[in-house]
């Protein structure tokens, strides 16, 4: 997970001039440890890490309608 994470935030940081480096690694925080969660034996992982999320990061603020995976990041 953090070889990815690491992967990712050099790929944004060499790809796009990046203005928040926060955004960009609450990205790529949010896809290489979560983004592999599903739904198993009926208890909603992703659901679940979402919230947790949303309750222990305050910034960048997302909004309460939704999973942090229904945002992207325009870094344009």
């Amino acid at each position: 997970m953090v070889m990815g994470m690491c992967k990712l935030i050099e790929n944004m940081l060499a790809t796009h001039e990046v203005k928040n480096l926060d955004i960009v690694f609450t990205f790529a925080c949010i896809w290489c440890i979560g983004g592999g969660y599903a739904t198993k034996d009926g208890i909603p992982y992703k659901e679940q890490f979402s919230n947790w999320w949303k309750g222990e990061f305050k910034s960048p603020k997302f909004p309460s309608k939704g999973t942090v995976f229904d945002y992207y990041m325009d870094l344009e």
